[in-house]
């Protein structure tokens, strides 16, 4: 409860220094930004947070996104309604405040046997926090941020497609609050990024060298990445989660970020990440991860009961996309994962973008070796 009331306090202090600064008298500095610059030119200006001559920026952008998945027995469609506020206000001639506050909710309907395991619940299912971010940042030496964020960054080379992220063996927390956050894309095109979760102690380090941010839709740019964490490493197989360095004994689990207690804390996981453009026609990304196993435990026990008190062994993604011209018209990905635990899956998947890959709508058919294959039809539209 306290530290939630600290969290408030922090970021109406933010708004309100970034509302007066914006009346301060301009400076020659070229705006920029390591954490909110790929946003620059979506969404809407913030209007009492914004003074571009007193470089001052902050937008607010909205995500609508809904769809249908089939696996077998399972079926389940959902709604998620997004708001995202982020931007910089200069302080002094090269430190900003810094801001990223992402608030999704989401309802969903599923049944599983007929029988119905999450019912509609008037559009008030689940809200919270996606992630936020708030804290300083220096033109040379990068961000330090505290927030809600996932332990390492590179898997999100990854987050292609409706298969994207789901095997990179990412701390199983996804994004966890009450972490320090370090990021930084030097001039010389090296990349720097650090995480700590005051609460559980994990930790998560991230170095690289990246032409664009992976997200930036930039010709022939290009990345390549390390990182390691000393989290839970997950995948999934089918629509179950698999969770590993899982001590199954503890109910005491103050150093994870899941349900799980952590079985070793010094347990590693380990990756290496990236991704090419081809002009604007397409791009690649791939990645790898390792995680220690328990030779003591089958792949086939870990599977049935969802856990390992290891690591997860080795995985490996893959994916080509793709991208229309003019960003209308037809996507083409093709998505294949591997790791030792649900072994291969393979996912062809068609979209149709509406002259933005901020509107786009989707089918995909995933096989799984070890699973039920999985159909999607889904929909999403950023403004």
């Amino acid at each position: 409860m306290k530290l939630n009331k600290l969290m408030f306090h922090l970021v109406g202090t933010i708004l309100f220094a970034t509302s007066v600064h914006a009346a301060e008298t301009p400076s020659a500095r070229v705006w920029q930004s390591d954490v909110v610059e790929n946003y620059l030119k979506q969404g809407n200006t913030v209007n009492v947070l914004t003074d571009l001559e007193n470089d001052s920026r902050w937008y607010g952008t909205y995500r609508v996104k809904s769809g249908f998945m089939n696996e077998d027995d399972f079926n389940k469609a959902f709604l998620q309604l997004n708001l995202r506020v982020r931007g910089k206000t200069y302080i002094s001639d090269k430190v900003g405040i810094i801001g990223d506050f992402w608030l999704k909710g989401t309802e969903v309907y599923a049944k599983r046997d007929g029988v119905t395991v999450d019912d509609f619940d008037d559009f008030d299912d689940k809200v919270a926090w996606e992630q936020y971010r708030f804290g300083l940042e220096h033109d040379d030496f990068g961000s330090l941020m505290y927030g809600k964020h996932s332990a390492t960054w590179t898997l999100f080379t990854m987050d292609v497609g409706s298969q994207g992220l789901l095997d990179t063996q990412g701390d199983a927390a996804q994004k966890s609050a009450g972490k320090i956050m370090y990021k930084n894309h030097l001039d010389n095109n090296l990349f720097l990024a650090g995480s700590y979760d005051t609460d559980s102690h994990i930790y998560g380090v991230d170095v690289g060298y990246q032409t664009a941010d992976l997200y930036a839709f930039q010709p022939n740019a290009f990345g390549i990445y390390a990182s390691v964490h000393n989290g839970q490493p997950s995948v999934m197989v089918g629509n179950k989660a698999i969770v590993g360095n899982v001590n199954i004994n503890s109910s005491n689990t103050d150093n994870s970020d899941t349900g799980y207690a952590r079985a070793d804390t010094d347990l590693k996981t380990w990756a290496l990440a990236g991704y090419k453009w081809f002009d604007d026609d397409y791009r690649i990304s791939g990645q790898m991860a390792w995680s220690e196993r328990d030779p003591d435990e089958s792949v086939e026990d870990i599977r049935a009961r969802g856990w390992a008190e290891g690591g997860l062994g080795y995985s490996a993604n893959l994916a080509v996309q793709t991208i229309p011209d003019n960003f209308s018209g037809f996507s083409y990905i093709l998505y294949g994962s591997y790791d030792e635990i649900g072994g291969t899956s393979m996912t062809p998947q068609l979209e149709y973008w509406f002259g933005s890959p901020g509107l786009r709508a989707w089918i995909s058919w995933t096989w799984e070796e070890k699973s039920d294959d999985i159909t999607r039809i889904e929909f999403q539209w950023d403004f």
